[in-house]
């Protein structure tokens, strides 16, 4: 506040506009008693706005994933604008002709708000830039292959039983 005080009083009740307090010793009298009192707290916080409800990351219906900013080549991590419905660890998004498998999600809990968009991790690298807006396709995980419609071969024949063992001569009666 530009205000100097000096000697015995003191300014009581007074807050730094800009958070900083001067001293200066005049070097004249060594005495102890000098003390600066700090507000236990700062001042409260407006309250945060009320969460959003728990499906605001998922993309509404008809609508798809869209990059919130670009990627570079060899990225590993996007930022889209929501998830697709179900989307999860182990399924594949196409992105400007190529897949890549989704390694991990960050779905928002408690407080956290993602601003700029929810991110998803892939590999491999992407393979090219990619500009925000671009559409992000789910490819759902891979079917496993489907059983073989011709037959089977055999099973390996066992292998012939082994030979008895001799048996000894019979007991002499000299």
């Amino acid at each position: 506040n530009g205000v100097k005080y000096c000697g015995t009083s003191g300014p009581a009740g007074v807050v730094p506009s800009d958070g900083t307090m001067t001293w200066v010793s005049d070097d004249g009298v060594t005495v102890s008693g000098w003390k600066v009192c700090w507000a236990a707290q700062p001042p409260s916080l407006p309250p945060s706005p009320p969460l959003p409800p728990s499906n605001t990351w998922e993309c509404p219906a008809g609508t798809g994933m869209t990059l919130t900013q670009a990627a570079s080549t060899g990225d590993t991590g996007i930022f889209v604008s929501c998830y697709v419905e179900g989307l999860k660890m182990g399924d594949f998004i196409a992105l400007n002709g190529a897949t890549y498998e989704v390694v991990g999600l960050a779905v928002p809990s408690g407080r956290r708000r993602l601003f700029q968009g929810f991110p998803i991790t892939v590999l491999p690298g992407l393979t090219d830039a990619a500009s925000s807006g671009d559409l992000v396709k789910a490819v759902r995980s891979p079917s496993p292959p489907p059983p073989s419609l011709s037959p089977s071969p055999p099973p390996p024949a066992p292998p012939p039983p082994a030979p008895p063992p001799p048996t000894p001569p019979p007991p002499s009666l000299s």
